[in-house]
């Protein structure tokens, strides 16, 4: 609902009636609107931060960076729900992401611009700025999910096939890899 209604639009009640159970209930796991979003940002968050655990110095760069996308775009596939709250959420401001939500994604974000500036400095990538790295995957694999209807509108009112959503992931993969120097072959 909070994809759909955003964090104001999204009542409590309907929450409850959109999953078929009493208000009480959703009221006595999660106590508030605010807790139950907080929660669908931090699943989201910790979901993306999981998929680059290859993402450590000790990794081959392209192994690590095609994972990560690959990753990206599965759950821009799989829970686009989440990914567009998240999204709604950083438009607006982020006015109802808990301070220590923000200061995991700084520490995170920060721990991998390390990780990308040694890739860089041993020679092994080509980048010229590790932030707008991160920012390059994080848009290209956010459209998949955030703007899914234009992309039907544009594969003639179809989703994407299998076969069709892989090629988009070989594909976009490949133009990542090869903005950092490194060859287009996922692994």
């Amino acid at each position: 609902m909070f994809s759909e209604y955003g964090y104001g639009g999204a009542s409590m009640q309907l929450i409850a009636d959109i999953a078929e159970l009493p208000k009480s209930n959703i009221m006595y796991y999660f106590k508030s609107k605010k807790n139950l979003y907080q929660l669908i940002l931090e699943n989201m968050l910790n979901a993306w931060l999981k998929a680059a655990d290859e993402f450590e110095s000790s990794d081959d760069p392209k192994q690590a960076i095609s994972a990560y996308v690959r990753a990206k775009m599965q759950f821009a596939r799989d829970r686009p729900y989440g990914s567009t709250v998240w999204a709604k959420e950083i438009m607006s401001g982020a006015p109802l992401l808990e301070p220590s939500l923000s200061e995991s994604f700084n520490q995170w974000t920060f721990e991998r611009v390390a990780v990308l500036e040694k890739w860089k400095r041993d020679g092994k990538i080509t980048i010229s700025d590790p932030n707008a790295f991160l920012y390059l995957i994080w848009a290209s694999t956010q459209h998949y999910a955030d703007f899914k209807s234009q992309l039907m509108i544009l594969n003639n009112n179809k989703e994407f096939t299998d076969a069709e959503f892989e090629a988009k992931t070989q594909a976009l993969n490949q133009m990542i890899l090869s903005s950092a120097g490194l060859t287009s072959t996922p692994p």
